[in-house]
């Protein structure tokens, strides 16, 4: 149990689908940082990725790119405090 899900709203309080989300996320395992071990999962599998090794891809450059867009449009969205567009190919 090394991680935790946290919704904050603007408007404050959560309504019953918020809760019942953060109640199946709970709790998950993150990452395995046992002193004794070799290492961070993330932090093994990219070094088997630099080394030409079969590895674990847990998120690929597509999914990356849309979760860059997707910061960019919350932080368009606080600035501008209306809802900004999040589209593929956009920026």
């Amino acid at each position: 149990d090394s991680g935790r899900l946290q919704l904050s709203r603007r408007a404050g309080g959560l309504d019953a689908d918020d809760e019942a989300a953060l109640a199946s996320a709970a709790s998950f395992a993150f990452e395995n940082y046992d002193q004794a071990g070799t290492g961070p999962e993330s932090l093994c599998s990219f070094v088997d990725a630099c080394l030409g090794r079969e590895h674990y891809v847990g998120a690929g450059a597509e999914v990356g790119l849309a979760v860059v867009r997707a910061i960019d449009a919350m932080y368009r969205s606080a600035r501008s405090g209306r809802l900004e567009a999040c589209a593929p190919g956009e920026g």
